[in-house]
């Protein structure tokens, strides 16, 4: 199949969080199996020219009663055929440091325009190869327009037989803006309206997706079934309700050969399932390496979490929060590693500064990331959503148990553990409060003191499961070609004023 993949960022020429690493992935295992993957992206300013071809035509893209001119610099995504980059470059939107907004200025505020722009140029990237795809496939808020032109602007043209796809990564971040941003987007304000962009407040980039994509899907089952309740659905579950194919779940990947025990060139030393006793050493390495005391009677509990309420740390901080808890009446060292709100960094520094068994690193850094899923004995995730969770998946892939909310794709990919027969992959938190997590963390500290051979069978099951991106990816193909067949065969309705 052609298809296009529509992105504000991928793998490691743009990268702000799991979208980036999902794209990649998705995009390296498609032209992997043979199909003819392209991306379209902006070139922001920290994306090197001097790695890329740039094309000689200049790109015409028409926003509103103008032409914006861009120039299309070529790449390719790692050394894998069939998945050529292009990166959109129009210095008076992209040339900036972030890809959404800064430290200072967290979101750009034409942030509407920038990425109105990015959706637009995919049509026009597309004329000026003479390449048309079978599949446009958009993700997230930033490229929602995408659907919206198809239906619209682009309606009645040589995309007509192109199936539009939309995949959800995360519900929560909808692209919010104002009536007025919507001038320079070039579609008739009836037709706006009628694709599910305009709403009471302004404009809502992502519903427009919802209503206008040929195939809506998010990254996890339980996600794509949570959506759909008020309590997960940020105010678009009545129109994710009313799709008539609904929204599919189909869960990311993982990529089993950088995230490999056995072959890690981040860890010392490395294990399998096969010489597990050897993790013990990789907790030993972990110790020193964050200057906590190197015992192997102490349990360690893993975050590598980016630090926002989302993901649970309103109920782990705070004089009241369960870090604290854990910390003073568990008999546990903790590591934390990331980088997000300033009030969670504040919070989370103070509760290092103040005790010997806890080591924060604000900030990323992938060899810490690595030494951390290798050495802990737990990992703790106790998002308030989480569409689908990739820690959790590596923390399986290392020995490292999780200690999980029950929701989203951390429900799908985690087994809760049975200490009775000892079966399961991990625990699920209940409550998910600060109770609820200080509960099950004694609980799963409590049961590796008592009967280690039971903590060896459940890291060994966990190792076991296997969640690869050639099988997201083969469910991915088959919603392709269900859409795209239905969309021939029935044809896409334009929308007109």
């Amino acid at each position: 199949m052609k298809i296009l993949m529509v992105t504000s960022e991928i793998g490691t020429i743009a990268k702000t969080g799991g979208l980036a690493d999902m794209v990649a992935a998705l995009t390296r295992t498609l032209a992997a199996n043979g199909h003819d993957v392209r991306v379209v992206m902006p070139r922001y300013r920290f994306i090197r020219r001097e790695t890329m071809v740039r094309h000689e035509a200049p790109l015409g893209v028409p926003m509103g009663t103008s032409e914006r001119w861009c120039a299309v610099y070529e790449t390719e995504l790692g050394a894998i055929p069939r998945a050529t980059v292009y990166t959109i470059e129009h210095d008076a939107l992209y040339d900036r440091d972030g890809v959404y907004g800064t430290r200072s200025v967290p979101f750009f505020e034409d942030n509407a325009l920038r990425f109105a722009l990015l959706s637009r140029a995919a049509f026009q990237v597309c004329r000026a190869l003479h390449w048309i795809p079978d599949v446009i496939h958009c993700h997230d808020w930033p490229t929602a327009l995408v659907p919206v032109y198809a239906r619209t602007l682009e309606n009645r043209t040589e995309f007509d037989s192109t199936a539009t796809f939309f995949t959800i990564h995360n519900l929560g971040y909808q692209g919010r803006f104002s009536a007025a941003d919507a001038v320079e987007f070039g579609i008739p304000a009836p037709e706006l309206e009628k694709a599910g962009v305009v709403v009471s407040t302004g404009l809502n980039f992502l519903r427009g997706a919802i209503k206008s994509a040929d195939c809506v899907t998010t990254v996890s089952e339980g996600y794509a079934a949570e959506i759909t309740t008020p309590e997960f659905g940020f105010g678009l579950d009545s129109e994710i309700r009313a799709r008539g194919d609904g929204v599919r779940g189909i869960v990311n990947g993982i990529d089993y050969d950088e995230w490999n025990p056995s072959t890690d060139p981040y860890i010392t030393p490395r294990f399998d399932s096969d010489s597990l006793e050897r993790k013990a050493e990789a907790k030993r390495s972990l110790q020193t390496e964050f200057n906590l005391p190197v015992d192997s009677a102490t349990a360690v509990v893993g975050i590598v979490s980016r630090l926002a309420e989302q993901k649970g740390f309103t109920a782990l901080c705070g004089p009241t929060g369960a870090l604290n808890r854990i910390a003073d009446e568990i008999p546990v060292q903790i590591v934390i590693l990331g980088t997000g709100e300033e009030w969670i960094e504040r919070d989370l520094e103070q509760l290092s500064a103040a005790r010997a068994n806890v080591s924060v690193t604000i900030g990323f850094d992938e060899r810490l990331a690595h030494i951390i899923e290798a050495g802990a004995d737990f990992f703790l995730m106790p998002s308030e959503y989480e569409p689908c969770g990739l820690n959790q998946m590596y923390s399986l892939r290392y020995g490292t148990i999780p200690i999980v909310a029950p929701n989203g794709g951390l429900k799908d990919t985690v087994k809760q553990v049975d200490p009775a027969t000892t079966t399961g992959t991990g625990f699920f938190i209940a409550p998910l409060d600060s109770d609820g997590i200080f509960d099950t963390v004694r609980r799963a500290v409590e049961l590796r003191s008592v009967s280690p051979d039971a903590i060896d069978t459940i890291r060994l099951a966990g190792m076991a499961e296997r969640f690869t991106w050639q099988r997201s990816m083969e469910n991915y193909i088959a919603a392709y070609e269900t859409t795209v067949a239905r969309v021939r065969a029935a044809g896409r309705d334009g929308i007109s004023p």
